[in-house]
């Protein structure tokens, strides 16, 4: 016991009206009378020690504690709004629902994220997890939106008929991800058929089923073969007449008509190859990556701004329907043309003129998606210096004045600044394989900076909590100090 009650007992000489410490009596009993005090006495070091000990394992704790936290942090699009009830079911137009789908390999705590219309209704406030390659449905209301289907989370707040621009946050406040139908939704359809709109691989699509997929493969994720409603496959005779001969008709070259070649005899046999081939499930390759921004360049942002992505493979890459996506202020989702490859080791430099894309001045992130979704590349960066661009530099990002599209980083001291023309200028169509040989050092692809900065950031957050935990022991010990007293009771 840290405390505890002690009785003393005090001889007071008689006609002494006080007598500050305990006397032994030295004459008869008699000439004294005796007092008892009781005294509680604390060891105040020890409760000192405690209270110390204690706060700075709660000091402690927070931080460790944090660290698993900031490192399960999303990526962009780790987390997708997959499919949308947006109209409703046959059941009623109130039974709307919306889907999530885990794209990582992880699962995923859903505490703290926030899936937020833009005019404030629905505010959905998640908890709860996702697992890896999983989905999360929320149902509005109640757990009858979705007929048999078991809800993750019921919220309330009704979805707008003529569209809604919803956002995805994780518990950081970082958009993960967005569907932008403020000016009406790009698919579905109300009664009768209720159908919602889902992902694809290229967008968005009216689901083939009526009320949806939810908590299964969308739609457009099947592989669909018309029926032969008669089971019966039309075949054309090709065997040809025994009196024909096998000729051929010539016709001279500069005549309009086209020559007539008949079958050979005798017919051709018949093959066993199969009416039709499944295609096969498109691959991807890695090492797509980006290389140099320009967020903040010298002139009007929106006629100088550029991207440069850079090919670290062996051959050439067809990037089309590759999407580009920042995540700060205006998002901007830009996807490839279709026919734009990249040669071997050979760059692409995007414009903002052609892409739209808005890359902030003091912060942003931009992500690059393959088709099916999986992030390629990514990248955050802070207040970006006038006429500098961010460069791929070995394991790191650095910021230099020498401007470098379409051929290898020059990393120099930021304070030089090197004239180079603008890529508007003629760079923006010059993707030429003979500037891939300059890129021979370039470094294999690393995880991008963007999780690692946005992990730092996610770090600082715990230092107040830290801070907060040592002033409370600093002051608990100073306020001990001056409650260091006994409280003594007479009888």
């Amino acid at each position: 016991m840290d405390c505890r009650l002690k009785m003393l007992s005090f001889y007071k000489p008689n006609g002494v009206s006080y007598v500050s410490e305990p006397l032994q009596p030295q004459f008869p009993k008699s000439n004294y009378t005796t007092r008892f005090a009781f005294s509680y006495y604390c060891d105040y070091n020890k409760i000192m020690k405690k209270i110390i000990i204690t706060i700075f394992h709660f000091a402690v704790s927070s931080f460790f504690i944090s660290i698993p936290i900031a490192y399960s942090a999303a990526n962009i699009s780790d987390v997708i709004i997959n499919e949308i009830a947006w109209m409703g079911t046959t059941t009623s137009a109130n039974d709307e629902w919306i889907e999530l789908y885990n794209n990582s390999g992880n699962p995923i705590n859903f505490d703290g994220w926030l899936v937020k219309a833009e005019d404030g209704v629905p505010e959905i406030k998640l908890s709860g997890a996702i697992s890896a390659r999983n989905f999360y449905l929320m149902e509005r209301t109640d757990d009858n939106s979705a007929a048999n289907i078991a809800a993750d989370f019921i919220y309330k707040g009704a979805l707008g008929n003529s569209g809604e621009n919803l956002k995805l946050y994780d518990n950081f406040g970082s958009l993960i991800d967005e569907v932008n139908c403020g000016s009406g939704w790009l698919a579905g359809i109300g009664k009768p058929e209720y159908k919602t709109m889902e992902k694809n691989n290229t967008g968005w699509q009216t689901s083939e089923n009526a009320g949806g997929t939810p908590k299964s493969q969308n739609s457009a994720g099947a592989i669909k073969i018309k029926e032969n409603p008669n089971n019966q496959i039309p075949m054309t005779d090709q065997t040809p007449s025994p009196n024909v001969q096998n000729t051929t008709t010539t016709t001279p070259q500069n005549s309009p008509e086209f020559a007539t070649i008949p079958p050979l005899s005798p017919p051709p046999t018949s093959s066993s190859t199969p009416l039709f081939t499944p295609s096969p499930t498109p691959t991807y390759p890695d090492g797509i990556i980006f290389n140099e921004i320009l967020p903040s360049p010298e002139g009007a942002d929106s006629e100088n701004e550029w991207i440069e992505i850079f090919n670290q493979n062996n051959f050439e890459v067809d990037i089309s329907r590759w999407i580009i996506k920042d995540s700060e202020g205006t998002i901007t989702i830009y996807p490839l043309p279709d026919g734009i490859k990249i040669p071997e080791l050979g760059y692409l430099i995007i414009g903002r003129k052609e892409s739209k894309i808005t890359m902030n001045n003091d912060k942003d992130s931009l992500a690059f998606l393959q088709p099916d979704g999986k992030i390629a590349d990514s990248i955050y960066y802070e207040k970006a210096p006038l006429g500098q661009s961010y460069n791929r530099n070995k394991n790191s990002w650095e910021w230099s004045g020498s401007l470098t599209p379409g051929v290898k980083n020059s990393i120099i001291n930021s304070s030089a600044k090197t004239e180079v023309k603008s890529p508007t200028d003629g760079a923006l169509s010059k993707q030429k394989a003979e500037t891939a040989a300059l890129a021979e050092n370039l470094p294999a692809s690393e995880t991008s900076q963007y999780r690692n900065t946005k992990i730092e950031n996610n770090l600082k957050a715990y230092i107040p909590i830290i801070l907060i935990a040592l002033s409370i022991a600093i002051f608990s010990g100073i306020a001990i100090l001056f409650l260091k007293k006994k409280f003594t009771i007479e009888k």
